[in-house]
């Protein structure tokens, strides 16, 4: 939008807030010939997990913005902002076969939530000047950026083993004492970036 005649300026706002189910995934078999192929025969609506217990949650907020001014002089002031955050758990029963060519699969658990934050700003500021002359550009420019991760890492926990082409998960308890997942570690991370920078160009 144009705030003054030399002013302008934008801003975007970003909102995201999903829940996905995942399910788990067919593997390879193997075939009355010995080959290795894709079980095509497979119902492909079967949902290889539990449906009531998976969950898969995104929020996501970002915000942009940004400004630029003219001086008469053919000067310019430009900047610009961002920030953004973003939040997302995960608890899912899943297969998983480690050994391709059987028909059976490994049914495991696991957990995890992760949250990003970051910054970000940009000044520049630059145009045309005359000297001796003629004319000559030039630009001098400033940045800052930050990032903030928290990043909990859980283990897979196996709970047993299903035929793929008729799975049957009922032997999953959810309340079951060793079902969730422990934690196994955890990714902190804080940084922050500065930068200057400049340019002349001289005719």
């Amino acid at each position: 939008c144009e705030i003054a005649p030399s002013t302008s300026a934008n801003f975007v706002m970003f909102y995201q807030n999903q829940t996905l189910i995942p399910n788990g995934t067919y593997t390879l078999i193997q075939n009355t010939e010995g080959e290795i192929v894709v079980p095509s025969e497979l119902d492909r609506n079967v949902f290889l997990g539990l449906p009531d217990y998976n969950r898969n949650e995104v929020e996501h907020l970002q915000f942009l913005g940004g400004f630029t001014h003219e001086f008469g002089s053919g000067l310019k002031l430009e900047g610009q902002a961002g920030y953004s955050n973003t939040d997302s758990q995960a608890q899912s029963v899943y297969t998983y076969n480690y050994f391709p060519a059987t028909l059976y699969a490994g049914v495991y658990n696991r957990s995890y939530e992760r949250a990003i934050e970051t910054y970000d700003a940009e000044l520049r500021f630059g145009g045309d000047f005359e000297l001796f002359g003629r004319n000559h550009k030039f630009l001098v420019n400033a940045e800052y950026r930050k990032i903030q991760r928290d990043d909990p890492r859980y283990a897979y926990v196996y709970l047993g083993f299903v035929d793929q082409f008729d799975p049957d998960f009922s032997f999953v308890d959810t309340s079951a004492p060793g079902f969730e997942s422990p934690l196994a570690g955890f990714t902190k991370e804080e940084r922050e970036n500065f930068g200057i920078g400049g340019q002349l160009l001289l005719n």
